[in-house]
């Protein structure tokens, strides 16, 4: 069952989006497994992308997806996926981060948008389809500030090279979390402004989630929130076992339509 997410959304000036971004995660490229599936640089182009060996910390929540739209692919040595640049106005050169999740090997890639293009396109066979990267278990997200330790989330649009929505279809907003702690219901909460008073209710969902399963939650905002606003994301939820409130995230995050 899905727990309760309080969102409280905080509105952020940035006087300037415009800044160099991170092109890797350092502390992945430590990581990195000893082969030509290694996470490192590939030819062509100046991602970084591999496999490598995690750690487990002390997190017991990860956020590891931010999308517009959902994710869907076929998973082929012949396919691409398309990262579309936001049409956000004075948003530069944005960060792209996507790791696996929910599987025993360890996927991870790190890229960047620079404002003058639309996109970037990334081969599947590089690594993807031999290490079987399928689209429910991948999670991306576009960002500011370093890799691993973004400033600012930013929702982007990936599709497989050759396809668009279909006519009418509403592409929202949806995060991706992963627990350590099964939940039982996710309820989520916004305030605009520059602190916590006046939330609003966003919604709820019911489920029952195991510990370590994704739990994806939509997030839908009044059209009085404007594109390119930022605000602040504070998710709570409820724990299945022990019947409690539980903090889940805070991030910030740049509203897309």
């Amino acid at each position: 069952m899905l727990k309760t997410f309080t969102l409280n959304l905080i509105f952020f000036t940035f006087p300037s989006l415009l800044f160099a971004q991170q092109r890797f995660n350092p502390e992945i490229l430590k990581k990195r497994i000893a082969s030509k599936d290694g996470y490192s640089s590939r030819k062509n182009d100046e991602r970084y992308e591999g496999l490598y060996t995690k750690n487990f910390g002390n997190e017991r929540f990860v956020l590891v997806s931010v999308l517009k739209g959902s994710l869907r692919y076929e998973l082929s040595d012949k396919n691409k996926l398309v990262f579309e640049h936001p049409k956000i106005p004075n948003l530069g050169e944005i960060g792209v981060s996507g790791s696996s999740y929910g599987m025993d090997r360890f996927y991870h890639i790190d890229f960047v948008i620079p404002s003058e293009k639309k996109s970037v396109v990334i081969p599947m066979k590089d690594v993807m389809t031999s290490s079987y990267i399928y689209a429910n278990h991948l999670g991306i997200f576009g960002y500011l500030g370093n890799a691993g330790k973004p400033s600012v989330y930013i929702p982007i649009w990936v599709r497989q090279d050759g396809t668009k929505p279909k006519d009418g279809e509403p592409v929202a907003l949806n995060i991706t979390i992963v627990g350590d702690e099964a939940m039982s219901s996710i309820s989520w909460k916004y305030a605009r402004g520059t602190g916590s008073a006046g939330l609003t209710d966003g919604g709820k969902v019911d489920g029952d989630f195991s510990a370590r399963q994704a739990i994806h939650i939509p997030l839908n905002f009044p059209k009085e929130v404007k594109t390119g606003e930022t605000v602040l994301i504070q998710i709570k939820g409820v724990s299945r076992d022990q019947k409690k409130n539980v903090d889940v995230l805070s991030f910030n995050l740049i509203v897309t339509r």
